[in-house]
């Protein structure tokens, strides 16, 4: 398999998981309110389990920092992964990482859940709820 067949598998993976997330999440209560939502989703990512995980997984991190592996690691991705075009990919996608950028590309999406009902306009509102969700998850409750 080739470099390009392997990003384009992982192109797909990532669109299959992202659209299951979509399809999973969409079975939240009605009755339940954004900010519930919000707290419910603080307790389980600040939950015992998940911070065990998060430090186990942080301190493989840290101790294969100080080995060869990750110069090797590094070494790889510049010299066989690294192109062109995959720099002129990451200058197209940065903007979409910048919160100045996405947060109110986010808000406005979310605002679509008070206009009158379209599927799609739901659907669009719910990314935009998911979206923010995720990004204020990260700040303390």
């Amino acid at each position: 398999m080739n470099k390009q067949d392997i990003n384009k598998t992982k192109i797909s993976t990532g669109l299959i998981r992202a659209l299951l997330f979509f399809l999973v999440g969409s079975s939240f209560l009605q009755a339940e309110t954004f900010k519930e939502r919000l707290l419910s989703d603080q307790r389980t990512f600040y939950g015992k389990q998940n911070l065990l995980l998060l430090t186990a997984t942080l301190g493989a991190g840290a101790v294969l920092s100080h080995t060869r592996a990750d110069q090797e690691v590094r070494y790889w991705y510049q010299s066989d992964m690294r192109s062109g075009s995959s720099d002129e990919f990451a200058k197209m996608a940065k903007p979409f990482g910048d919160g100045k950028v996405m947060l109110p590309v986010y808000l406005g999406a979310f605002a679509l859940k008070y206009m009158p009902t379209n599927k799609i306009l739901q659907s669009v509102s719910l990314w935009g709820e998911y979206s923010l969700r995720m990004i204020l998850v990260g700040a303390p409750p």
